[in-house]
């Protein structure tokens, strides 16, 4: 596995192209296959221990977590670091003060926007394109 690159030295293709493939993998093992092995284990006690459906209804939360924890390893191997952490809170003084507008776009940027286009494609995949249905989202232990 290649260590993350200095902030300071540029990568080839052929590194990005690695520490993005490593970080994915190190993502999925850490939040995926846990959760995989944990919930056969308690499908099988389900007859004999019902309580075990929480614990599996936990596991499927935590399965939806692959994808920012992928995030971050592929960000830690890039060499960002905690940069992402710490740019929309950097991002407030802009150009040295933390004014009203500076906040206003940096709420917006990160809060109103991504929020906006979740129910905007939700509306668009599920009403008018008819991708998904409620259905697809019902959990079903049995």
């Amino acid at each position: 596995m290649n260590l993350p690159a200095e902030p300071s030295a540029r990568l080839n293709g052929r590194e990005l192209i690695m520490n993005t493939l490593n970080g994915l993998s190190v993502g999925i093992i850490v939040a995926l296959v846990p959760g995989a092995l944990l919930n056969q284990l308690l499908k099988a006690l389900l007859p004999v221990f019902p309580q075990a459906a929480f614990f599996l209804t936990l596991t499927g939360m935590a399965a939806v977590l692959m994808a920012p924890i992928s995030a971050v390893c592929v960000g830690m191997m890039a060499g960002f670091g905690f940069a992402g952490l710490i740019g929309p809170i950097a991002a407030v003084n802009g150009y040295g003060n933390a004014n009203l507008m500076n906040i206003v776009l940096v709420s917006l940027l990160f809060f109103v926007i991504p929020i906006t286009l979740g129910y905007v494609s939700n509306y668009l995949f599920n009403s008018k394109l008819s991708y998904f249905d409620a259905q697809d989202f019902e959990l079903d232990y049995l």
